[in-house]
């Protein structure tokens, strides 16, 4: 007997998600720069106005420093930037190679020297753990990571399972339970470093991705910018949970068009036949599995306003087996006096009536 289940699972993100410079503030997946302006004699330089620009959407936000040389960019979208810093009498300085990540603020300290602006000090490089600023256990995948890890049935929270200090709890699996083959299997008994199920957050953008300790979405990988997870230690800012913290970024838009496709089949043909199958003489055939999913990106005004959209469908048909009690030859003339129960013991026929 073959169980089907056919499904088009969710045209993904069917409103278009729309990336504007003047994003509101306060959504926890966003980054932040912070630091201290100095001159050559390690001098706070107050006025000096510093620029963070993403270097795939070019656009930027600033900060001027203030009397404690003290600057700090906010709400920046995970991704690579570029910081400058200017003020007149003062070379140009230009950081490079800087990329945020989600829920980060990192610390970027700068030296201005004595010059003029058209000079420019330029320095390239990455952030090093002391230029972040978090005292939070976490592990973060980017999406290199994540479209490339093999993961069965392309559910991204499977990746909990790299995630050190977590444990999946459900003990039902397979075609009826959750398999993690599945891209809407949805589950909530999770633990993080010792948490209770039910007691971690689960968001997509800094959005809860549900209301009990668990997800009801999954989106497709290839729409996942970054995958983290804060296993102890959160801050005050995720104030519905005591674990841990799976934070979702999707993809945005960008200056170029961009896109992705992928397709995932199993089937009979593929498929070893598990010994158990064997040993009973039952046959595999019959399983088949696909799915696919596609994502595109791009500006709608260039430096201004992106779009990123979505898709993922899913099909599966597995058999399994029943086993069912039917009627002898026998039974079905209405002869019973062979029926016997399991271990051979003859069952006696009588009329209730008369219980003999």
């Amino acid at each position: 007997m073959s169980r089907r289940c056919s499904v088009v699972y969710q045209a993904f993100l069917a409103c278009v998600l729309i990336l504007l410079p003047s994003a509101a503030a306060g959504q926890q997946f966003k980054a932040n720069v912070t630091g201290t302006v100095t001159d050559a004699q390690g001098a706070l330089v107050p006025g000096v106005t510093v620029t963070v620009v993403n270097t795939d959407t070019n656009v930027s936000s600033e900060s001027v420093t203030d009397t404690s040389g003290v600057y700090s960019v906010k709400d920046l979208t995970p991704g690579p930037y570029k910081l400058t810093a200017t003020l007149q009498g003062f070379k140009t300085f230009v950081r490079g190679g800087l990329v945020l990540h989600t829920a980060e603020t990192a610390t970027v300290a700068v030296k201005m020297d004595v010059g003029s602006l058209e000079e420019t000090v330029t320095v390239t490089a990455g952030l090093s753990e002391v230029e972040t600023n978090q005292s939070v256990l976490s592990q973060t995948m980017d999406n290199k990571k994540v479209s490339e890890l093999p993961l069965n049935g392309r559910q991204v929270y499977m990746l909990l399972q790299l995630t050190s200090g977590t444990l999946f709890t459900q003990q039902q699996f397979g075609a009826s339970g959750f398999s993690g083959t599945r891209a809407w299997d949805v589950n909530g008994s999770v633990t993080i470093h010792g948490s209770r199920t039910g007691n971690n957050e689960f968001l997509i953008d800094g959005a809860s991705n549900a209301g009990t300790g668990g997800w009801t979405y999954a989106p497709p990988v290839d729409a996942i910018e970054e995958f983290k997870v804060d296993t102890a230690s959160t801050d005050a800012s995720y104030g519905r949970t005591s674990g841990g913290v799976v934070n979702l970024t999707l993809k945005s838009g960008t200056n170029d068009l961009r896109g992705s496709a992928t397709a995932l089949f199993r089937g009979t043909m593929l498929d070893s036949n598990p010994i158990q199958n064997r040993l009973n003489n039952i046959s595999n055939k019959g399983h088949k599995y696909a799915d696919v999913e596609g994502t595109v990106s791009g500006p709608i005004r260039r430096g201004r306003t992106f779009f990123m959209g979505g898709y993922q469908g899913f099909y599966e048909n597995i058999p399994f087996p029943v086993t069912r009690t039917v009627p002898t030859a026998a039974q079905l003339r209405g002869d019973f006096s062979q029926t016997t129960t399991a271990n051979g013991t003859p069952i006696l026929i009588y009329d209730p009536a008369t219980t003999t």
